[in-house]
């Protein structure tokens, strides 16, 4: 294949990664969104890690959820890319067939920064996982008509329920932080590529 034709994949695969992210903002924002609400009414003197740094963009709850707050509560995302054009040139010993090194340099750090996103993923899935669980036991479905007050009511009554909220609260903003700068990673990685495009 022509370094061209891989770089036109490439092109394609990036897209489709910041694609996917910028839609996972939203599940994330949504769970922030909610851990947020219930720990306004239940500890107003908790404050977000400062350590975590600034959220980009507005942290509302959907008007689709304010009924639905389990819902709401165990909404997420996880980082699934596109990238099947690198591992071809990886696996295939095509490398080379990039000429400018500094762009298979910039494409290597982003695929393997996404890598690691994703066993960070997982952190975020056992966190999930838990969540449900405790749902389960209380017998309470992600479907089940339940609003923010409910909740509420839940975590001031429940530790193990507050202790969910506050580490929802947690992972959520490290998720868009951390997928955030993924997708700068991403956004710099296709500026490069669509760069050599037109100079082909």
């Amino acid at each position: 294949m022509s370094e061209r034709r891989y770089l036109v994949e490439l092109q394609r695969d990036l897209e489709a990664d910041i694609s996917a992210m910028e839609r996972g903002f939203g599940s994330t924002r949504t769970r922030l969104a909610t851990s947020e609400l219930i720990l306004a009414a239940v500890d107003p003197d908790y404050e977000r890690a400062a350590f975590l740094g600034d959220v980009e963009g507005e942290v509302v709850l959907p008007e689709r959820f304010e009924n639905h707050i389990y819902a709401a509560f165990a909404n997420t995302s996880y980082l699934v890319g596109k990238n099947h054009t690198f591992d071809e040139l990886v696996q295939t010993g095509n490398l080379g067939v990039i000429s400018d090194r500094a762009l298979v340099k910039t494409l290597t750090e982003y695929y393997s920064n996404f890598d690691g996103g994703t066993l960070d993923d997982e952190i975020i899935r056992r966190h999930l996982d838990r969540t449900i669980d405790y749902l389960t036991e209380q017998g309470l479905g992600l479907g089940d008509e339940a609003t923010i007050e409910d909740a509420v009511a839940r975590a001031q009554n429940d530790a193990h329920f507050l202790g969910l909220v506050k580490a929802a609260n947690f992972f959520s903003i490290w998720q868009l932080n951390r997928t955030q700068a993924l997708k700068d990673d991403a956004l710099a990685a296709l500026a490069d590529v669509s760069a050599n495009l037109e100079d082909r």
